[in-house]
């Protein structure tokens, strides 16, 4: 399960897809996110969620998100991901490379009904420290508390130099106080990381007070390079990897998208979008008009294998790492 938000840039969910009830007395479902430890809830089917993220802006010339975020916590609670704690608007994919698919999303909630914080939330204690060793890096996450009732693990001081691209860790929790019935919670190869990438067309060059200004009659491309390969894992373990190419089209002064555009390159490095494609979302009136702006962006992503916990439960990662800007659509065509 991956929650996306609104301009809804690439994180990655570790979660259960099989959980398991011992047997040992929890509390209720309910509004309370007392934080507890282990001994208290190893039995209390919980999902582990790890959000990591690098996005860019401008098209490769500003770096917005940066982070490495883990949280464990009850299988009734949410994570509070990205607009986390709600149904999020689905945007349907494309199963045809080339193809791009059009989806009408629902106008902004109520307030309250969305979180915009792009911080995970947890309610399980794991000690101080989460470990991630990887194959060229090694990575310490910090406990931190939030709100006095909400718990998550961090990477301090994340930027582009010290992010793990292209990288494969082990998750290793050795002050999580797990019970003598269990394992430490060491969990192999839980997460692979994309390589960095980096949009090449459009540019700078071609931007205007940060914003690319485009006809929605003239198809348009969008190139990106990256920076290494994907790792591999060998043959009995199968890393995918993939390039998606998502535009939101949103009114001026609002965050939430009224419409989306999926698209699955047949490229790993360009695509073009047609003008038959451009002129399904709606277009501002003309160059001046600033009725509505459309967020682009290219996605690699990258699904590691999945793995289990000493309980049991099965888990699997997705990675995301993402460049790209906002497009001034307009409709250029003049009356006869």
């Amino acid at each position: 399960m991956l929650r996306i938000g609104a301009l809804w840039f690439g994180a990655v969910a570790l979660l259960g897809c099989e959980q398991h009830d011992y047997g040992v007395q929890v509390d209720e479902p309910g509004a309370n996110y007392a934080i507890k430890n282990f001994p208290e809830t190893i039995s209390a089917r919980f999902d582990i969620s790890i959000d990591v993220a690098f996005q860019r802006n401008n098209f490769g010339e500003d770096v917005s998100r940066c982070q490495f975020q883990v949280a464990l916590y009850y299988y009734y609670q949410t994570d509070l991901l990205g607009e986390g704690g709600g149904d999020h608007p689905h945007i349907e994919f494309p199963h045809e490379t080339g193809a791009c698919v059009m989806t009408e999303l629902p106008g902004p909630p109520e307030d309250g009904e969305w979180d915009d914080s792009w911080r995970l939330r947890g309610s399980i204690d794991a000690g101080e420290r989460i470990y991630l060793h990887g194959d060229t890096h090694e990575i310490e996450l910090v406990r931190v508390e939030d709100f006095g009732d909400r718990i998550y693990y961090d990477i301090e001081d994340c930027d582009e130099e010290t992010f793990p691209f292209a990288d494969v860790f082990d998750l290793d929790a050795p002050y999580a106080n797990m019970g003598s019935d269990f394992e430490a919670l060491y969990l192999e190869d839980a997460i692979v990381t994309s390589p960095k990438l980096k949009v090449t067309s459009p540019d700078a060059s071609m931007m205007e007070r940060g914003i690319v200004y485009h006809p929605n009659t003239e198809s348009f491309e969008m190139a990106w390079e990256e920076e290494g390969s994907v790792p591999s894992l060998g043959h009995e373990k199968y890393v995918h990897h993939e390039k998606q190419i998502f535009m939101r089209n949103s009114q001026k002064g609002q965050h939430h998208p009224f419409e989306a555009m999926a698209c699955r390159p047949s490229s790993d490095t360009h695509m073009v979008v047609s003008t038959d494609t451009l002129q399904e979302l709606t277009p501002n009136a003309d160059i001046s008009d600033e009725s509505y702006y459309t967020a682009i962006q290219v996605d690699s992503q990258t699904i590691a294998p999945e793995s289990e916990t000493p309980w049991g439960q099965l888990v699997h990662s997705r990675a995301v790492v993402t460049d790209g800007g906002l497009l001034h659509l307009y409709d250029d065509r003049t009356e006869e």
